[in-house]
């Protein structure tokens, strides 16, 4: 098997999948109806929907890669043998398994099926790298909490056609490899079975043995504190690192992430995947809902957020587009009076007629701009902005009904996936 360097982007639904693709990954990985880790992404969730999301990959010369991973207790294993196989005949590139009986069970029902094994393995050294190996894994997924000295150490002790996965950006989890007992113990929802309930990011407090409801925050400033909160790993700037560390795929976390995040943040690592500089894409991770960013265990310990939980943006998306036309200056005649002069205001032609779903307020406040792959996003203008309200088009100054259509025009290039946001003057934090 020869060496590959990869972008690998999460896929939590077909929406997610068409931006990962759209926006430069080689593969997707995503969870079919059974044996994911993430039970609160949309996913595919019946046979039909899995194998079209597999040949609309296909399709576009990218790999899918569907996650069997959870850890399987007695009453999963009757069903596992037939859910390989029904894989195995779609055509999934590799599957990502963590317990023996699903990769023992993946050689025999799903042979055209490559096998990676999870980071929920805690893959820490290179005897147990070689032993998945002897027993039929052409990749391990590394656990988060190696160093960029041990990948190297590992690396050099592999056969050439072991492949190695690391994550490069997204959540942390605080437990080792994601397998953490908080969630079970505390929700009764088993995180190792696709149900974590997070609750390592919420606010804790110390209380009073002898003065029952006496809560005392850890924190001095009096707003608690989130000791278990990981802050996200980031690794744009360190690509060549982790190339030279012998790296094969870089993983993308984030299949409960919206198309926009995937969009967004797979641009970035593409471009500075294929050699352009990650100065310049540093504003493309800050644009997306995330906690402060760290490198994880690359470079040392990795470091909590525990000053704050939930999220920081410098942007949000603006709105989905349902469809873009090219047309010319005769259009404006058709339109309300106070836009049939918008070839003047646009210029010189093209024009791109733009329909809309909102997702946050625009238009007569803050900043627009729009990101197409293969870019850092710009400046977006928009002219005649029309509520689209039950087949008429009302002139408007701002989109803020919340799921509502609109209608816009622009002299700037766009097409149905670019995605288009409003810069924040500041932080949004939530």
């Amino acid at each position: 098997m020869s060496q590959t360097l990869e972008l690998l982007s999460p896929a939590g639904g077909l929406e997610q999948l068409r931006y990962a693709i759209h926006y430069g990954c080689d593969a997707v990985y995503m969870a079919g109806s059974q044996y994911g880790l993430r039970v609160r992404a949309k996913n595919f969730e019946d046979d039909k929907a899995l194998k079209e999301a597999i040949e609309y990959a296909h399709a576009r010369d990218t790999k899918v890669y569907v996650t069997v991973n959870a850890i399987m207790h007695q009453e999963d294993i009757a069903g596992l043998p037939d859910y390989l196989k029904s894989l195995n005949e779609m055509g999934a590139d590799a599957l990502i398994v963590n317990d023996l009986a699903t990769l023992a069970f993946a050689k025999k029902e799903a042979p055209n099926c490559e096998i990676h094994v999870s980071t929920q393995a805690s893959i820490t050294n290179a005897i147990a790298a070689k032993m998945y190996y002897d027993m039929g894994a052409s990749r391990v997924v590394l656990a988060r909490e190696l160093s960029l000295e041990e990948v190297k150490s590992i690396k050099s002790e592999l056969p050439d056609d072991l492949e190695l996965e690391a994550f490069v950006h997204g959540s942390m989890c605080m437990a080792y490899s994601g397998r953490c007992i908080i969630s079970n113990r505390l929700t009764n929802r088993d995180a190792s079975r696709g149900h974590c309930s997070q609750p390592c990011r919420w606010k804790f407090a110390l209380v009073e043995e002898k003065r029952p409801g006496k809560y005392v925050p850890i924190e001095e400033d009096g707003r608690g504190s989130y000791i278990m909160n990981s802050e996200d790993l980031m690794m744009l700037e360190h690509m060549d690192e982790l190339k030279a560390a012998g790296i094969n795929s870089f993983k993308i976390e984030g299949r409960v992430k919206s198309a926009y995040y995937v969009g967004t943040i797979t641009n970035a690592y593409r471009q500075v995947l294929d050699g352009k500089d990650p100065q310049d894409y540093l504003q493309e991770v800050h644009a997306v809902s995330h906690r402060p960013y760290s490198q994880g265990f690359y470079y040392g310990d990795a470091k909590q957020a525990d000053e704050v939980n939930g999220y920081i943006a410098e942007c949000e998306w603006a709105c989905k587009i349902n469809t873009v036309d090219v047309v010319d200056a005769s259009e404006f005649e058709t339109l309300p009076l106070v836009y049939q002069d918008l070839a003047s205001k646009m210029g010189q032609g093209p024009y791109y007629r733009v329909e809309v779903t909102q997702k946050n307020k625009f238009g007569a406040h803050g900043v627009l701009e729009v990101l197409n792959p293969g870019d850092v996003a710009h400046e977006l203008h928009i002219y005649g902005l029309m509520l689209k309200d039950g087949g008429g088009l009302h002139a408007v100054d701002e989109a803020s009904k919340g799921s509502q259509r609109y209608v816009f025009y622009t002299p700037d290039y766009i097409d149905d996936l670019s995605l288009i946001r409003t810069r924040l003057d500041d932080l949004k934090r939530s």
